[in-house]
């Protein structure tokens, strides 16, 4: 599935689970929109849903 079918879905739900995650969750969600990034254009989706463990979401601020 490529971002532009993901981007046209009415709910986008994400789900990161561990430490590994936790670099690439904290671009994706709170860095610039990077083509390095596909998942930042998230950003942009009003309806996104982010579900992740506290390993995952170590580097996201509250």
């Amino acid at each position: 599935m490529g971002i532009g079918t993901i981007m046209h879905s009415r709910t986008i739900v994400l789900v990161a689970l561990g430490k590994g995650k936790s670099a690439i969750l904290a671009q994706a969600l709170r860095g610039p929109m990077t083509l390095q990034v596909p998942a930042s254009v998230l950003q942009r989706h009003p309806h996104t849903f982010v579900l992740c463990d506290r390993a995952a979401g170590t580097l996201l601020d509250r």
